[in-house]
C-alpha cells in the first residue's frame, strides 16, 4: 500500500513545485492530490463491494488502541489511533447495501473535505468487504471501514500512510439511520453527559450543513 502511494506522488505532474511555491507548499500539494487519487479509487471498488455490515458504537468509549488487550470486537477509530465498543450490528441486503455504497462511494470521492468539527463521537459504523472473507490470514477482502459523528459532521478515513477525517452529509447520516437506528436511550445518554454540546463550535459549525444530533 505504501509503494501504491508513492507511485502516485511520483505520477502528479512536476507543474506543482513551480518556483512560486515553497518546498513545503509542493510536498503538501502532492500529497493532497495523492490522497485524492487514492480515495477515488477505493470509492470505486466500494461501488463494486458485496458484503457490507453497518454497527452501532459506543460513543464515549474511545480508547487508545491495546493491542494486548483489546477485544478483537472493538471497531477501530483510525485517525485516533483508538478502538471503541460495538454495540449492534447488521449485515445488509443486497436491497439495502446499494443506497449506502453509492451515497458513501460518492462523498469518500470528493475532492476536498474540511473534516467537520475537531471532535469525534462515533455513533455508527461501517464495514465493507469485496466479498466473503475466506478467514485465512491477510485475506480479509475488507475495502474499507470507519466510524461515523452526527454531531461533529465527520468520518474516518485510511490510507496507507495514516488516517483523516472526511466531511459527513445529510444523506449519510438519513441513511444510516434508517438501516440502524440510534436508539433513544442512546441519544438521551448522549444528552446528559454532554448538555452543553448544543451550544459548542461543532454544533454551530454544522447548523450551516444540516447536520445537528444523532
Amino acid at each position: 500500500m505504501i509503494r501504491l502511494l508513492t507511485a502516485l506522488l511520483l505520477l502528479l505532474p512536476v507543474g506543482v513545485c513551480a518556483q512560486d511555491k515553497s518546498p513545503d507548499e509542493a510536498y503538501g500539494e502532492r500529497i493532497d492530490q495523492a490522497r485524492a487519487a487514492y480515495r477515488m479509487a477505493i470509492a470505486k471498488q466500494i461501488r463494486q463491494a458485496k458484503i457490507v455490515e453497518v454497527v452501532l458504537l459506543r460513543f464515549d468509549d474511545v480508547r487508545k488502541v491495546d493491542l494486548f488487550n483489546d477485544d478483537e470486537s472493538r471497531f477501530p477509530i483510525a485517525p485516533y489511533e483508538a478502538t471503541t465498543k460495538v454495540i449492534s450490528e447488521k449485515t445488509l441486503p443486497p436491497s439495502e447495501r446499494k443506497e449506502l455504497l453509492l451515497e458513501l462511494a460518492n462523498q469518500i470521492e470528493k475532492p476536498e473535505h474540511e473534516g467537520g468539527a475537531l471532535c469525534h463521537f462515533p455513533i455508527h459504523g461501517v464495514r465493507v468487504y469485496s466479498d466473503e472473507p475466506s478467514g485465512k490470514p491477510f485475506d480479509s477482502k475488507l475495502i474499507y471501514t470507519g466510524s461515523f459523528c452526527w454531531v461533529c459532521g465527520n468520518f474516518g478515513f485510511t490510507y496507507p500512510d495514516g488516517a483523516e477525517w472526511l466531511d459527513t452529509n445529510d444523506n449519510l447520516k438519513a441513511i444510516f439511520n434508517k438501516l440502524l437506528p440510534v436508539p433513544k436511550e442512546e441519544t438521551e445518554r448522549f444528552e446528559k453527559k454532554y448538555p452543553t454540546k448544543p451550544i459548542g463550535e461543532q454544533v454551530r459549525f454544522n447548523r450551516t450543513r444540516g447536520i445537528r444530533g444523532f
